[in-house]
Order: structure tokens, then C-alpha cells, then sequence
């Protein structure tokens, strides 16, 4: 695994360029997951995608109020269901949910011939985007959110 940390990413992509505050790429196995801290008109917001070989890309939107309890369940899965534990349920799936201005982000944690993983939605009446997290990158991949969650608040104004 090998992650990319910079202001922006300069990979190419065609999103949106709205003001990039922060940005890291993690590079595992074939795929590359991308998060980026941006603020828009309507706020900042952490946009974290995945890049599969077949150029096929997923992502999803979390708004900034929301990056905390992202954070706290991601963290509680990983704490709950680690690398040590095995899935109790015979089709090795757990589940939790958390709604954020009116979109639901389900955490669902399974096993695959390739190993254990995390899989988030995003959800928000008909649209639905999903990400992939493989078990040995969870802890890397929390540290990111951390990280951008301490850099939005570092940039926040102070009120007066």
C-alpha cells in the first residue's frame, strides 16, 4: 500500500474542481482510493472514490457535519469486527446506518474469497454510490478521514 498526500490531485481526473483544501491518494493492490477534502458554495464536503484497472469509478459525497460520526462508525466496525474476528452471521455480513442531511451511508462488513472488507453506500433517494475498503487498509484509510476531519477544523473561521 502506498499513499500520496498533496494539496490537490493531479491524476487528470474530470470532477469537479471546486476549492481542493486537501487531498490523499492510497494505492493498494490494483486500486487506487482517492480523498478529497473540497468546499463548494454550499460547504466543504469529503469526496472519497475508488479507481478500479478497468477505468470503472466509484465515490461518494460525505458533508463536513457529517465527517465526525463517519469517523466514530468506521472506527467501531473496525474495533468490533478487526482483523481477528470472523463473521458470526453463515452470509458474513454486519450492517450499520447513518443518515446525514437526508442521505443514508450503510457500512457493511463481509467476507469474500479475497478476504474480509468494507463496503460504504451512499444513499439518497434513488441514487446509490458504493466504495470498497479491503480489511488491511482499514486502518489507513480511518487515519485519513481523522486527518482530513483535523484539517477542516483547522480551517474553519473562528467566530468573533
Amino acid at each position: 500500500m502506498r499513499l500520496v498526500v498533496g494539496p490537490g490531485r493531479s491524476d487528470g481526473s474530470s470532477s469537479c474542481n471546486y476549492g481542493n483544501l486537501k487531498s490523499e491518494t492510497i494505492f493498494k493492490e490494483d486500486k487506487r482510493y482517492y480523498m478529497d477534502l473540497r468546499e463548494n458554495h454550499r460547504g466543504r464536503f469529503l469526496q472519497v472514490s475508488v479507481s478500479l484497472p478497468n477505468h470503472d469509478r466509484s465515490q461518494i459525497v460525505i458533508p463536513a457535519h457529517g465527517m465526525i460520526d463517519i469517523r466514530d462508525a468506521l472506527t467501531d466496525i473496525l474495533n468490533e469486527h478487526g482483523k481477528e474476528d470472523k463473521p458470526e452471521n453463515p452470509h458474513g455480513e454486519r450492517r450499520q446506518t447513518l443518515t446525514v442531511d437526508g442521505k443514508s451511508f450503510h457500512f457493511d462488513v463481509g467476507d469474500s474469497p479475497r478476504g474480509t472488507y468494507l463496503r460504504i453506500s451512499e444513499v439518497s433517494g434513488s441514487f446509490k454510490a458504493t466504495i470498497t475498503i479491503p480489511e488491511d487498509s482499514w486502518d489507513r484509510f480511518v487515519s485519513s478521514v481523522e486527518e482530513m476531519i483535523e484539517e477542516k477544523n483547522d480551517q474553519e473561521p473562528i467566530a468573533v
